[in-house]
């Protein structure tokens, strides 16, 4: 499967990983399932041409411009 195809099918794993992420009830390291998910957003990039350190950069650059969300400090009209 390629292109808009396996797009289409990362983006229904997508919403299936972030289902399982936020399950109250999991019994499913949490660990292990935010790590499922990241591998389905880094599948989704490379789907669309990106590496994966070109993700973590953009990261660490998104961070320093707007803030980490872990701080409780994110500059962001939609967040805290």
């Amino acid at each position: 499967m390629t292109g808009k195809a396996l797009a289409e099918k990362l983006f229904e794993k997508l919403i299936d990983e972030h289902s399982r992420l936020i399950e109250e009830d999991s019994t499913e390291a949490l660990d292990i399932r935010i790590v499922d998910m990241i591998d389905t957003l880094m599948a989704i990039a490379t789907n669309e041409g990106k590496a994966e350190q070109e993700l973590l950069e953009l990261l660490q650059q998104r961070r320093a411009e707007l803030g980490r969300l872990d701080t409780g400090f994110y500059l962001d009209d939609h967040v805290a």
